[in-house]
């Protein structure tokens, strides 16, 4: 019979709200321009989305500490890795050309590379 794996209710928690901010900064948090648009309502909307923007980093971080009781197995994780940015490409070509074929617009490939060395350019 498998051992039951010891859980952490308080790192469960941190998880669930970091995901929850996640929702709520994709879901409802939009770009305010408070420099140009000075009002108490755009600096709350700063503050708040400034609260939410720590989602992402305290997933990584209970994630990491629960890495810490298990065995490091380079080959697995380098496997996964490399797996997952071949996921990433495959899928960002496939939204491109989707949005693509729904605007109406070429893709070309020398337009991207263009944007690429522009953006490493600065």
């Amino acid at each position: 019979m498998r051992e039951k794996k010891q859980r952490y209710d308080n790192i469960d928690l941190l998880k669930a709200i970091s995901i929850l901010f996640v929702i709520i900064i994709h879901g409802c948090c939009t770009t305010i321009d408070f420099w140009n648009i000075p009002s108490l309502t755009n600096y709350v909307h700063y503050a708040f989305r400034t609260i939410l923007s720590v989602s992402v980093p305290l997933f990584f971080l209970c994630n990491g500490f629960l890495l810490f009781e298990r065995e490091l197995n380079l080959k697995k994780h380098v496997k996964r890795i490399v797996h997952f940015i071949v996921e990433t490409y495959v899928w960002a070509v496939v939204t491109v050309v989707f949005i693509s074929v729904l605007t109406g617009e070429s893709f070309i490939i020398g337009g991207v590379w263009q944007v690429i060395r522009e953006w490493r350019t600065g």
